[in-house]
């Protein structure tokens, strides 16, 4: 008999293990289809950051960029390989693919192979983490570190050999907190989770060693904000909108899967289902005491971020949709818990339960669909508006960007097409001046500074984003003022040009009025070389 337990176990290990690699490699697939189809918009600023030499790198990451540090010094290393859209983004592939068999890790650690597996199919399968996995930016280097986190957290809790475990969780946390702050109020879910008994079981001292370990892996971040530089990221979070309604709405969309109501309603009943022991089990039981306090820290994980954001924006806007995607682990292993609790009531309900799973797949992977029909339809206008401007482009000509983080995706193209192609006319840009300003933060042109700078030009280029905002009536100023310096050192618009995809760029060349012939002068000459 145990030795037919054992195969049966070896059986079950091998199964799951053909299982767990299938649905990495179905993640990997997904996250690298239609990878370099989007052109880049924001994510220019990340090439530009880790492309800085390292005196100015840290210059900048201290200036205001301390909160994705970790993900620039990864960044620079990956970009080894390359620098194309494609392998850029290909980090954040990597990243986003080895939080899957890390949730299986951590959800079967918690609640059994079945729920890891699970976990993992759904979070291999959806559309939120898929984006984002495709993205140059840090957020899927965050996730992945929150789950690993979460995962030594538990570990070190419930091993008897707690050292190593308590070291790797105060290391991958304070890397959590490295990718992005908002990883601290994760951090705050876990011990928020565990309640008096299990705080007492841990003990005070060991607790206290933690807690400042942790804390001297994080006192730069502390010097940050109290040396006043956390004004930066003010300025930097200055776009954020008050949240609405409508808002929050399309977040719950987006975070259960992009399928409306549907998903919604999917994966509300399923994690409420999932919390029923939290309410009719008593907490004096070992069991349930230890079933309690993971199910506890998988809520807390899900809805105190989330609560926090929200919250704070009333005072001053916080919440964005791509800072919650640490949050998504923790829906896949509530909805997890639901799918394989239901199906252990009845045969019944192991049918409905294998259904909904199966629906649950199908609809996040027609969300996913969606996602890149979207990055067929909204290509890039900035790669087109480059090639066109150096294909037209004359040695010594200036050229102006507003809203001023436009230039960011100019310099990344032009990087590249001048490296491609060896065009020596590219243009100098005079607005924003790179030296000057932290890169992607928005200034306003001063017109006495665009004179300056044009004036001993014969040529201007001026790329305006034209997209509608609720910000239209600074965006209109702003372009008067350009237009006025212009006007005021004698410049005309010669074209005008605009380019469709997103955003909306427009791009006009501006050439400098010549002076009349002197009445004087010989027939046949000028005061002036006549234009190129």
């Amino acid at each position: 008999m145990p030795r037919a337990v054992d195969a049966r176990e070896e059986r079950n290990r091998r199964l799951t293990l053909i299982a767990l690699l299938a649905i990495v490699a179905g993640g990997a697939l997904l996250r690298l289809y239609c990878l370099g189809l989007r052109g880049f918009n924001d994510e220019a600023a990340r090439w530009t950051f880790a492309s800085l030499d390292w005196v100015n790198f840290w210059k900048e990451i201290w200036r205001g960029e301390l909160n994705m540090a970790f993900y620039y010094i990864l960044l620079r290393g990956w970009m080894a390989f390359g620098d194309s859209e494609w392998i850029l983004r290909s980090l954040s592939v990597l990243l986003g693919v080895a939080a899957l068999p890390a949730l299986y890790f951590l959800g079967r650690q918690l609640f059994g192979r079945q729920v890891g597996l699970v976990s993992c199919a759904l979070l291999a399968a959806h559309t939120f983490h898929i984006r984002y996995s495709q993205e140059a930016r840090g957020y899927s280097l965050l996730t992945l570190l929150v789950i690993l986190s979460t995962y030594f957290f538990v570990r070190a809790i419930e091993s008897a050999d707690q050292k190593k475990f308590w070291a790797a969780y105060v290391i991958t946390s304070a890397l959590a907190c490295y990718s992005h702050f908002f990883a601290f109020l994760v951090l705050i879910a876990q011990w928020l989770a565990l309640g008096i008994a299990k705080l007492h079981e841990i003990g005070f001292r060991k607790i206290l060693v933690v807690l400042l370990s942790f804390l001297l892996l994080t006192a730069p971040i502390a010097v940050f904000f109290i040396s006043q530089r956390h004004t930066q990221v003010r300025v930097q979070l200055h776009w954020i909108p008050r949240p609405t309604r409508g808002a929050l709405v399309g977040f719950l969309y987006f975070f259960t899967g992009d399928f409306g109501n549907i998903m919604l309603g999917f994966y509300t009943a399923l994690a409420f289902f999932s919390l029923a022991p939290l309410r009719r089990r008593a907490a004096n039981e070992p069991a349930a005491a230890q079933e309690n306090w993971q199910i506890r820290l998988i809520a807390s994980w899900l809805a105190l971020p989330i609560a926090l954001l929200m919250g704070a924006s009333y005072f001053k806007p916080l919440f964005q949709t791509r800072y919650l995607l640490m949050c998504l682990p923790a829906l896949m292993l509530l909805a997890a818990i639901g799918l394989v609790k239901l199906s252990r009531l009845s045969l019944p309900w192991r049918r409905i339960a294998v259904v909904l799973f199966i629906a649950m797949l199908a609809l996040s992977l027609a969300g996913t669909r969606k996602q890149y029909r979207s990055a067929v339809l909204a290509r890039s206008s900035y790669r087109p508006m480059t090639q066109y401007i150096l294909a037209h482009s004359e040695k010594r000509d200036a050229i102006v960007f507003f809203p001023s983080p436009n230039y960011l995706p100019f310099r990344y193209y032009a990087h590249r097409q001048v490296a491609a192609t060896e065009n020596d006319s590219l243009p100098q840009i005079v607005f924003p001046a790179f030296t000057d300003v932290p890169p992607g933060e928005p200034v306003a042109p001063n017109k006495h500074d665009i004179r300056k700078a044009v004036a001993d030009r014969t040529r201007a280029w001026v790329v305006l984003n034209s997209k509608n905002s609720s910000h239209q009536k600074f965006r209109e100023q702003s372009g008067r003022a350009i237009d006025d310096a212009l006007a005021a050192e004698n410049f005309e618009v010669k074209e005008r040009t605009k380019f469709p995809g997103q955003p909306r760029l427009i791009a006009t060349l501006y050439v400098k009025k010549q002076p009349p012939v002197s009445p004087e002068a010989p027939v046949g000459e000028s005061l002036e070389k006549p234009l190129r």
